[in-house]
């Protein structure tokens, strides 16, 4: 019973010290500036947090259940960064989110996008926290990290970079555009390097088939939605929705969210779970390009096996025990349980103004038990190579090796057959590798 009730008071005791650092402010992670190489910055997927949260002070990300990994990456000696583009943002959202962060801006969604998607063309306003990395410039680059759906996030941040945005800047006075939608600023950034990514989405359940925002879709968005409800809360961990009306800060204690707002979320189409599904990413990988001037790397994992009677990719027994989701999940994608194969997923093309289509074979059922290995390689289309340490060039994705026996939560913490050192040691053996690039 002691026990008990020590546990209580504890769990309590944690709650109520969260609760305070959302509302008062979350201590500063101590960083260290190295001038000689660039900073990383990590990106992750889903239900994402970063170290200004107040979550990251007790569950730090990634390390879920390992302890705090990105601190491991900087007492080796690296200059390491967590951001925090929005749990449920879309891919434009969660890129114009993560500039204003490092920036230290407000976010400007831009008046075309806002238009299109019927929401307000201002978001979060980072000026009170400052940049998330100081001195960003062409001399000091960014090595950007994208894990999951952190992946297709950094690639079009660095798209809009380079090329900006022609609809923003045709919608927008000269003098109001975002910098991020003017372009010429592919030197900002280094390398991208895409972790289990879903660069070109996703056949998992959750990923909308065929485009349709179905009831099971809006039931999962509406369990997050009761975070956006409770202002402290909300400082805990923040849905970054407050152009949607479904998140508030910490000052509020409550906060209504009416059906008619959730219905302007949904029919907006510019959310994550949209973006997830393949037409929603070949729709994007068709006017977003692979720079000529960035290095671009992936990793891919691989939690299966295939089954040579039936063709069918099998998860590892060691998976259920270390993440059971991911098992089942993947077991759903091995035997194409949701039927998409054979499935045609049409998608518009920006740039030619025409509707294309392609067809979903066998070779999207292997993955890691959430990211396709087809869709974690690189965007279909782009220029790739296999891996030469000896020929890393810019403008091309080097896919790295397979990882066997990992599932989609070893990037983030939460594949329990690998311990906090391992995603340690590859975080630093990759970092030096980007290092090596560097003039």
């Amino acid at each position: 019973m002691i026990s008990f009730l020590s546990s209580v008071v504890a769990v309590f005791a944690a709650v109520t010290q969260l609760i305070a650092y959302g509302i008062v402010g979350v201590p500063a992670v101590q960083h260290t500036r190295n001038d000689e190489f660039p900073p990383t910055v990590y990106v992750g997927g889903l239900f994402v947090y970063g170290e200004r949260d107040a979550l990251n002070q007790r569950v730090p990300y990634p390390g879920i259940f390992w302890g705090d990994v990105p601190q491991m990456v900087r007492d080796a000696g690296f200059e390491f960064y967590t951001a925090s583009p929005g749990p449920l943002s879309s891919n434009w959202d969660r890129a114009v989110t993560l500039f204003a962060e490092l920036t230290g801006t407000r976010a400007d969604y831009g008046i075309a996008h806002a238009r299109a998607h019927n929401h307000p063309r201002f978001g979060r306003d980072f000026s009170g926290y400052g940049p998330l990395v100081e001195g960003w410039s062409p001399e000091r680059p960014i090595n950007f990290l994208g894990y999951s759906v952190g992946a297709p996030t950094i690639y079009l941040l660095a798209h809009l970079l380079a090329e900006g945005c022609a609809d923003e800047r045709a919608a927008t006075p000269a003098d109001e555009l975002s910098p991020l939608f003017a372009g010429g600023n592919s030197d900002l950034v280094h390398s991208i390097t895409s972790l289990a990514g879903t660069l070109n989405g996703t056949t998992v359940d959750a990923a909308i088939p065929n485009n349709d925002f179905n009831i099971l879709h809006r039931t999962f968005y509406r369990a997050f939605f009761l975070v956006g409800r409770l202002g402290p809360i909300n400082g805990v961990y923040n849905l970054r929705l407050e152009r949607f009306g479904l998140s508030r800060d910490a000052n509020y204690l409550f906060n209504p969210i009416w059906p008619w707002t959730e219905r302007r979320f949904f029919n907006s189409r510019d959310h994550i779970l949209y973006d997830l599904s393949l037409g929603a990413s070949a729709a994007m990988n068709a006017w977003v390009r692979t720079q000529p001037d960035i290095y671009y790397f992936s990793h891919v994992l691989c939690a299966g096996e295939q089954d040579d009677e039936t063709g069918h990719w099998i998860m590892g027994q060691d998976q259920r025990d270390s993440f059971i989701l991911f098992y089942w999940l993947g077991n759903r994608i091995g035997r194409d349980v949701g039927g998409f194969e054979g499935s045609v997923i049409e998608y518009h093309c920006q740039i030619t103004d025409e509707t294309r289509t392609f067809t979903v074979d066998e070779t999207w059922r292997r993955s890691d038990g959430a990211a396709n290995f087809m869709s974690a390689q690189h965007p279909i289309g782009a220029p790739n190579q296999h891996f030469d340490r000896n020929n890393i060039r810019p403008g091309t994705w080097q896919v790295m090796p397979t990882l066997y026996g990992y599932n989609h939560g070893f990037f983030g913490g939460f594949d329990t057959n690998h311990d906090a050192y391992r995603l340690r040691d590859f975080l630093v053996e990759h970092i030096e590798l980007l290092h090596s690039t560097w003039n």
